[in-house]
């Protein structure tokens, strides 16, 4: 009889510690943007002479990014053990998504249980698009201040191509030689945009995973024809103060559309994340040409169509 109430005692007490336990699994907020570092802590306090079979972590944190795997940490502070892990992710899609319940066991002896953690439910999502307003960087340019030792590295620099050039022009106008050169051919500037955009489609640079570096290439192209073309910095416009130029250049009406299109695409790709889908690849270079061959000066498209007539 008295062993039975031991045991029963035994169990009673075995039950308590085990309902003791608990593991503690928290984010430091549930509301994220798209990239946003996600710092995820985990927790549990278990007693000295338990053994803790932790799970795979890594397993059950598949549908995220993992930037970083903190290493485990035990502390012991008298007859408990402190067990904390941390992970820094990240998630690239707009959703609201779990961060699973993960399964902790604890063995005393011949006794085991299972302790479960509370899943976490977080939101990521993607900053508004106002119609009619530029495209923007989710997070501002952070700005890496220069130690004295950098400042002094550049300003040696500086004065080494100074004194470099200062030499060299020295030399040249020791020379006096006059150097016949052959006069520069210049080709009309739709005449080049044309090239370049050739030239970039066999390059096949979407085809082969390089989208952003693409779409930024064939936007680059055709702002510099901008600029040849109608004379204002388009290289340094952003895309919506383009528009308003072009508005008020009649030869630019035609396109105005296809245009506004056609940067709206590229601005999604550069600064949004935006994976386009191959069709729309192909139709931004048919767009790009478009826009140089509707707005190519008239004259300039005769003989260039002439010039190559003759060659034939």
């Amino acid at each position: 009889m008295v062993i039975r109430i031991l045991f029963v005692v035994f169990l009673l007490m075995i039950s308590n510690v085990f309902a003791q336990l608990k593991v503690e699994v928290k984010t430091d907020t549930t509301d994220y943007l798209i990239g946003d570092l996600i710092n995820l802590q985990i927790e549990t306090n278990y007693p000295k002479d338990y053994k803790l079979l932790a799970p795979s972590f890594k397993d059950s944190l598949k549908k995220f990014e993992i930037i970083n795997e903190i290493e485990t940490k035990y502390d012991t502070v008298e007859n408990l053990v402190s067990f904390k892990k941390n992970f820094v992710l990240s998630y690239y899609d707009s959703a609201i998504v779990s961060i699973p319940s993960f399964t902790f066991i604890f063995i005393s002896g011949l006794d085991t249980n299972k302790i479960y953690s509370d899943s976490v439910l977080i939101k990521v999502h993607s900053l508004p698009i106002e119609a009619g307003q530029d495209i923007k960087d989710v997070k501002s340019p952070i700005l890496i201040p220069l130690d004295i030792v950098e400042i002094i590295l550049w300003v040696l620099l500086a004065l080494a191509l100074i004194i470099a050039t200062y030499f060299l022009i020295k030399k040249l106008r020791k020379k006096k030689t006059i150097e016949s050169k052959e006069p520069e051919i210049v080709l009309p500037c739709h005449v080049v945009a044309l090239a370049k955009l050739d030239e970039l489609e066999r390059e096949r640079l979407w085809q082969s995973g390089k989208v952003k570096e693409y779409h930024s290439r064939i936007t680059e192209i055709v702002r510099e024809y901008f600029e040849k073309r109608f004379q204002f910095p388009a290289l340094e416009l952003t895309s919506s103060e383009q528009i308003e130029y072009l508005e008020k250049i009649s030869e630019a009406n035609e396109i105005l559309k296809t245009t506004e299109e056609f940067f709206t695409n590229a601005d999604l790709v550069k600064f949004a994340k935006f994976n386009p889908i191959p069709d729309l690849n192909k139709i931004m270079m048919s767009q790009a040409k478009e826009i140089v061959n509707s707005t190519a000066e008239k004259e300039q498209v005769g003989n260039s169509i002439k010039a190559e007539v003759e060659n034939v």
